[in-house]
């Protein structure tokens, strides 16, 4: 937002000066939501839900959106899964047993703020996603 202040209006008031002064007060938010996880290590059971949840938090705007992205390790295609806030900037959710399938999964956490600005976890997201085992049951 810019305010423009014109001078003359002090100049009415007894000053001598005139003019016009531009003060710029907007603030640029380029940066995604800050992302705080978990990275689930342990192996996971073939066909089960996998259950996370993530912190998602942004100083200029609102976390619009926070989602798994999760490929199983012999797939090529990304998936996504909404995390659903629950309070307090924390977010829960679900990968789908239907999903949990073949030897590995790999996934990492992907937020979307109110102005449209990305973030991962991990940073690199899909370049360095997190990996997890998947095992029979037994």
């Amino acid at each position: 937002m810019r305010w423009f202040i014109s001078l003359a209006a002090l100049v009415a008031c007894g000053g001598d000066i005139s003019g016009t002064v531009i003060i710029d007060t907007d603030i640029q938010d380029t940066d995604g939501p800050l992302i705080v996880h978990t990275p689930i290590t342990e192996p996971q059971v073939y066909g089960q839900d996998i259950w996370l949840e993530a912190t998602a938090t942004d100083e200029q705007s609102s976390v619009w959106l926070l989602m798994v992205m999760y490929q199983p390790e012999t797939a090529n295609e990304w998936q996504d899964m909404p995390l659903n806030e629950v309070g307090g900037g924390l977010f829960q959710g679900q990968i789908n047993g239907s999903d949990v399938w073949s030897g590995g999964m790999r996934y990492y956490i992907k937020g979307i703020d109110e102005l449209g600005n990305e973030a991962c976890l991990p940073i690199d997201c899909e370049a360095a996603p997190w990996h997890f085992a998947i095992v029979p049951d037994n």
